[in-house]
């Protein structure tokens, strides 16, 4: 769904016409803007851990600055993609001929100085606005120089530029409900509406409600999310 189709459902709820204006009416980058806000929200609901936001270092696009997704001797650290919201679960090392070891634990930070140091595990320093950076346990050692790196994490939902924007972006794959309610409140709190604002942005709650509950259901081949049994960060 791109960001046209959601303006028009949001129009309609703000003002009940059949058509929306076009990018050139200063609707459109207040809804630009409003619809960023709407990440904001999204991202950060409940602490959940949403479906599709979950990526992995291998999978990443970034080209600038260039990642690090190889083994070298003696390597520790490995700065993570700058997309990165949370860390994920689970790392990996790949061999040479393309095949993944077992999958092995993130821990959070703190936990670490339990584990014995001759253990195989990883942890993650930093935060989503100044950067990650994972750290292994042990050190790379000689045999393993060149092999891969991966590790899961959930990934930064993607702004929009409200001045360049034409409405053929790609919006975020939640529920258009959410989007249009939660745009249209924005609208209605502006105009000081505070009747229709309580309405869109219970509308919007209640939206974000059901996602949640979609997310944390699992799939009919796995009905429950798989959790990290201890200490480690939730997958």
């Amino acid at each position: 769904m791109d960001f046209t189709t959601i303006f028009g459902l949001f129009y309609t709820k703000y003002r009940g016409e059949e058509t929306p204006p076009d990018s050139t009416d200063p609707e459109w980058k207040i809804a630009v803007r409003n619809y960023n806000s709407s990440l904001d929200r999204l991202e950060r609901y409940d602490d959940t851990r949403w479906d599709f936001m979950k990526t992995s270092l291998q999978a990443s696009t970034q080209t600038s600055p260039v990642l690090d997704r190889t083994l070298t001797t003696n390597d520790a650290s490995f700065v993570a993609p700058t997309n990165m919201l949370y860390p994920g679960g689970l790392w990996w090392k790949i061999n040479l001929s393309n095949k993944r070891s077992a999958p092995y634990r993130v821990y959070k930070p703190e936990d670490v100085g339990i584990l014995s140091q001759n253990s195989t595990y990883g942890y993650f320093l930093g935060d989503f606005q100044n950067g990650y950076t994972f750290y292994i346990n042990p050190t790379v050692i000689s045999s393993e120089n060149g092999y891969g790196l991966d590790y899961i994490y959930y990934k930064k939902l993607t702004r929009l530029n409200p001045t360049t924007e034409t409405g053929t972006s790609i919006i975020a794959p939640a529920a258009s409900e959410f989007f249009a309610c939660f745009l249209a409140a924005q609208r209605f709190l502006d105009s000081r509406n505070f009747p229709a604002y309580q309405i869109m942005k219970r509308d919007s709650e209640e939206a974000l409600k059901m996602m949640k509950l979609q997310n944390n259901s699992g799939d009919y081949y796995a009905t429950s999310l798989v959790q990290d049994a201890g200490p480690g960060w939730g997958f």
